[in-house]
């Protein structure tokens, strides 16, 4: 899109034409290996149309009828895409391979190193026996990533989710031109952003009640010794998981939306001060670590102690917010710059 100055200093963004917007709206959903073909051979298609009836792609009122013979572009996408023989199509492909792909240098290895370590230094297993189980469950844990994330692409492309920053307010039952977004402005929150802020809200409200079923450690009568004290669910815990679930429904509708609005900004903004101040208050008011599993580690003969890990957590939660909140506003920006 071009750029246009009005004035010492100001920057105003022009118009995208229609038929610009139109083609965008078609090749954005195909594979980046065929966008730009497909975009080229549309802006012929509609300039031949164009033509045939004796006007030009300046005329809008001409060029607007030709996109309403065309149809819609989730449709029209779909006819370049080839008929749909996939779970995962298209239009959701290259971010669902980049994801696969950041999982596994990511994830993968530090789930190796961490039961790696655990297995052999702590267990005591051998190195050989603990580098070998090591491996088994990593393979595990790959398998149910892929499953998942497959699954979560799956669900999205069968929905049909797509971007609405256009449609909010507006009729969704009949196509018309006047549904194409008045800006060619890339998609700003793809499914990588979904799965990461949804996995981990989801993880983390199943993971509280989890641990007090499956421990390394029991009481005296057999039972799980849970890693955070019981004493929490007071009230500090309930709080998370509901602090957790709302951060997954704002995960979803920003997905679902596709940019980073004034709205969605604010609220994740709000959202992040609220995650901040629960575990700074979290850490100064309580000691979140069980005591009797600390004692439990320390009678196994681990010289360490788990209470001595939440600072460093605490900075962590601190700096991811510090950083999605930098994210968004940034994105709010380049999207207000663009002209949406």
């Amino acid at each position: 899109m071009t750029i246009s100055t009005t004035g010492k200093g100001s920057r105003r963004p022009q118009a995208v034409p229609l038929a610009e917007r139109y083609v965008w709206a078609v090749s954005s959903r195909l594979p980046e290996s065929m966008r730009d073909d497909v975009a080229r051979e549309l802006r012929g298609t509609i300039a031949d149309m164009t033509e045939a009836r004796g006007s030009r792609l300046d005329d809008e009122a001409v060029v607007r009828a030709v996109l309403v013979e065309l149809g819609d572009p989730a449709l029209l996408s779909r006819e370049y895409a080839g008929p749909p023989r996939h779970l995962v199509g298209p239009r959701l492909y290259d971010d669902y391979v980049r994801l696969l792909k950041a999982l596994a240098v990511t994830v993968l290895p530090v789930v190796l190193a961490v039961v790696a370590l655990v297995n052999v230094g702590v267990e005591d297993a051998g190195l050989g026996r603990g580098l070998l189980s090591a491996a088994g469950f990593t393979a595990q844990v790959a398998v149910h990533l892929a499953f998942w994330s497959t699954l979560l692409f799956v669900i999205i492309e069968r929905t049909g989710a797509e971007p609405q920053v256009v449609l909010e307010g507006r009729e969704r039952d009949a196509w018309s031109p006047d549904r194409l977004p008045e800006t060619v402005v890339p998609r700003q929150i793809g499914v990588p952003d979904l799965f990461w802020g949804v996995g981990m809200a989801l993880f983390l409200a199943v993971w509280l009640p989890w641990q007090h079923f499956r421990s390394a450690y029991q009481d005296g009568a057999g039972d799980p010794v849970p890693l955070l004290d019981p004493e929490l669910w007071n009230g500090w815990l309930p709080a998370l998981a509901v602090l957790a679930l709302a951060v997954a429904v704002l995960e979803v509708r920003a997905y679902l939306v596709g940019y980073w609005t004034r709205g969605l900004m604010v609220a994740n903004l709000v959202l992040n001060a609220v995650t901040a101040a629960y575990f700074v208050a979290l850490y100064l008011l309580t000691d979140p670590v069980n005591p009797a599993y600390s004692a439990a580690m320390a009678a196994d003969g681990i010289d360490w102690d788990p209470a001595g890990a939440v600072p460093g957590v605490v900075v962590g939660v601190l700096v991811v917010v510090a950083w999605d909140s930098i994210d968004c506003v940034l994105k709010h920006r380049r999207l207000v710059a663009s002209g949406a």
